[in-house]
């Protein structure tokens, strides 16, 4: 495949030192340097004095000179003798790209940089460190999305335990709700709608479709807050009446210190859902 450098056309005009103080062969070496074969999307690559004889015709102390010209009087560019990799500081000026394979391309060649504080120098002290950034960044969504993954498959046993359901796969909707609301809101909405509707002939509608649909859950999710901190209250007050009935004959000695489960732990052993009542 054909490769290509270009010359953005406000080389000549933008940079004042290529303007007042290059020499024609400053400008020669400059635009050597900027479009021969070694050059690579990022701006850092790989070449050796005895490459850049044989490609401009001039002698090796002729190159030795301009690379040092060049990295000393003009400032446009670094060279490392040992890893034989040269930087060029305007690249990223002359060479902004916004197409998401090149940027990609220029990612993956760093990487293989020898030198690391070339990729500082081409595109700024602060790149190596935004680019651990937005490493991290990838690290926590990768992590968020395994998370989301493991809640969504849960939210899914839970509909299948509680509906008598098999489903084998979390759908969109199910997904779309856990980005806006918690796994005990979705399990408050399955509580309810199970509690109204199983028996009936909306038992069919037990389904990852209806109950999380983004038309209907918010009404849903209301339903169930109310409702079930109701029904929940019921059901621990009949806990703590049967408990005390049962331990009521018991001599004393064996009564005391016997107390219902406070609700907290009550709720967890009886299933209960606890984020979405809690914070009504």
């Amino acid at each position: 495949m054909a490769r290509y450098r270009y010359v953005h056309c406000k080389f000549w005009n933008d940079d004042t030192d290529v303007m007042e103080n290059f020499t024609p062969e400053d400008k020669y070496f400059y635009l050597y340097l900027l479009t021969n074969p070694h050059t690579t999307q990022c701006g850092i690559y790989e070449i050796s004095p005895k490459h850049m004889m044989n490609e401009t015709g001039y002698n090796l102390d002729t190159v030795d000179r301009l690379i040092k010209r060049f990295e000393e009087v003009h400032q446009k560019i670094k060279y490392d003798r040992e890893t034989k990799e040269l930087a060029i500081k305007n690249w990223a000026r002359y060479n902004v790209t916004e197409s998401p394979k090149v940027k990609i391309c220029i990612e993956r060649e760093l990487e293989s940089i020898k030198n690391k504080a070339f990729i500082g120098y081409v595109y700024g002290m602060d790149t190596q460190s935004q680019n651990k950034e937005k490493e991290k960044e990838k690290e926590k969504r990768k992590e968020k999305e395994r998370g989301n993954d493991t809640v969504s498959h849960e939210v899914l046993q839970y509909l299948n335990t509680k509906a008598q359901r098999n489903y084998q796969k979390v759908n969109a909707h199910t997904t779309a709700r856990l980005k806006e609301y918690s796994k005990e809101d979705l399990m408050a909405v399955i509580d309810w709608k199970v509690c109204e509707w199983a028996g009936g002939d909306m038992a069919k509608y037990l389904t990852q479709e209806t109950l999380f649909s983004v038309k209907h859950f918010d009404t849903y999710l209301d339903d169930a807050r109310r409702n079930l901190a109701g029904v929940e209250k019921k059901a621990y007050d009949k806990y703590c009446e049967e408990f005390y009935q049962a331990h009521m004959n018991l001599p004393l000695e064996e009564r005391r210190g016997k107390r219902p489960l406070a609700i907290e732990e009550w709720r967890k052993e009886n299933g209960k859902v606890l984020g979405a009542l809690g914070n009504k």
